[in-house]
């Protein structure tokens, strides 16, 4: 009886001295767990595992409701318990190998359906996760091969988590429909220019405008695909050769051909700076603050009336926007890749 009592007593004492912020962690572990045991137990339809798994979320909701009526003590206590019951669910399925081997296909397709997101992103973090998860996943394999099952599938789940942490930082800053608009304003240009192109009788000029058009066809076919990177690689690249051509085919730098150079701009900067901004990276956003300071000369170049000058410099502030739109990380569907 003094033996119980004692433990009670260093439990309540350990527990007591748990603070909010430290139950808040407990918390946060176990629905991590939870989450985890999800992803195993419910496409193995093993009854008694989704048993375990359905009381680990009974109790650790209870453990949720507890803390936020500041009963921490308790809430922590239930936490533990959850916790223990997302474990006995995990070790029912970890007992079957070729359910664990089953964990480790689906975590390696998951992984190269991810590499060449990976390997295009300009992200230390996202290459330090990516590492620990290839670490992880040959664990995993090794472990399997040992037959120590339960740790295959916690190295196995364990890289799938660090693989969708990355992927995480990959999602697409702009929507199909952004992407979209950006052929379309380029379709529009071509159409806006290319009877003065045609007019001017000046070969080389009419030779660009054929390659801008061809290069747009090329962004509507990535489009098409759901390349999204590439099909604004192509419509940027097509939408500049256009500028070129006009520029070529003009005698002289007047205010119309400004106006348009400068107006595509501005549209690149209020369409994507703030994305940059908030969400690029640091090369990305290192050009556009690059590109601020071009577009700032070219509006006072335009001003004084040296029209040549405004020209070159919207000219770069464009491109270098375009170079930074295109280190933005776009997620393309893997299975619709190249």
């Amino acid at each position: 009886m003094k033996k119980i009592l004692l433990i009670t007593l260093i439990f309540a004492g350990i527990v007591s001295a748990q603070s909010q912020e430290r139950v808040h962690q407990e918390l946060k572990q176990t629905d991590e767990l939870i989450k985890r045991a999800r992803d195993v137990v419910e496409p193995a339809n093993n009854p008694e595992a989704q048993k375990a798994l359905n009381q680990a979320i009974e109790i650790q909701n209870s453990a949720w409701d507890g803390y936020r009526r500041k009963r921490f003590r308790w809430a922590y206590s239930r936490t533990l318990a959850a916790r223990q019951k997302a474990r006995d669910a995990i070790e029912m399925i970890a007992n079957a190998p070729e359910r664990v081997q089953a964990e480790i296909q689906k975590t390696a397709e998951l992984m190269n359906e991810a590499r060449p997101a990976i390997i295009r992103m300009n992200d230390p973090r996202a290459r330090e996760l990516w590492q620990m998860a290839e670490m992880e996943q040959s664990a995993a394999r090794d472990y399997l091969r040992q037959r120590r099952l339960r740790l295959a599938l916690r190295f196995t789940l364990a890289a799938r988590n660090h693989v969708g942490e990355v992927l995480g930082r990959t999602k697409r800053l702009t929507t199909p429909e952004g992407v979209k608009g950006e052929i379309e304003r380029t379709q529009r240009l071509i159409e806006k220019i290319q009877e003065q192109v045609q007019a001017s009788h000046n070969t080389r000029a009419q030779e660009m405008l054929s390659k801008a058009s061809e290069w747009q066809v090329q962004a509507y076919n990535r489009f098409q695909t759901r390349l999204f990177v590439q099909a604004l690689k192509f419509t940027f690249a097509s939408r500049d050769l256009i500028l070129r051509a006009w520029e070529m085919a003009t005698i002289d730098i007047d205010t119309l051909l400004v106006q348009l150079a400068v107006t595509e701009t501005e549209h690149l900067l209020d369409t994507w700076s703030t994305k940059i901004a908030n969400e690029g990276e640091s090369e990305a956003q290192r050009l556009l603050d690059q590109a601020v300071k071009h577009q700032n000369l070219a509006r006072q170049f335009r001003q004084t009336g040296n029209l040549p000058k405004a020209l070159q410099e919207t000219n770069q502030a464009r491109r270098l926007l375009n170079r930074a739109i295109e280190l933005l990380h776009i997620e393309e569907p893997a299975s619709e890749r190249d």
